[in-house]
């Protein structure tokens, strides 16, 4: 009500972030008095920083053409689950069961394909 009529488009979004923000404060709040949960909470943050920052240098690096652009971009996409997986961000038993899962897809993929018709 404050902020629509001030910044229009901008305010409406900056009040549904705010609103969000209040819903998650009070949704952890409220469930942590019910059932605690000790959270791992510099990952997390380390993983937003890293988001945040892939993405500035996307937004901020200088018009370029579209092909370059766009490899760039992809280049950006491939840095990210790279800096996850080397960051610190992952437990060993998270990369262990990031491969086990690969290597079942993998092999049900396969599966599917030799399967006969």
């Amino acid at each position: 009500m404050l902020l629509i009529p001030r910044f229009l488009g901008f305010g409406a979004a900056l009040s549904t972030v705010m609103a969000f923000a209040v819903r998650w404060a009070l949704t952890y709040y409220l469930s942590q008095k019910l059932w605690p949960v000790a959270y791992r909470w510099n990952p997390v943050i380390r993983l937003c920083l890293l988001s945040v920052g892939v993405s500035l240098v996307g937004i901020l690096l200088p018009e370029v053409q579209i092909v370059l652009s766009i490899l760039i971009q992809m280049g950006l996409f491939c840095v990210f689950p790279i800096a996850v997986w080397h960051g610190g961000i992952l437990t060993d038993v998270e990369k262990r069961t990031f491969r086990t899962m690969i290597r079942k897809g993998i092999a049900m993929i396969l599966a599917l394909r030799s399967a006969p018709r």
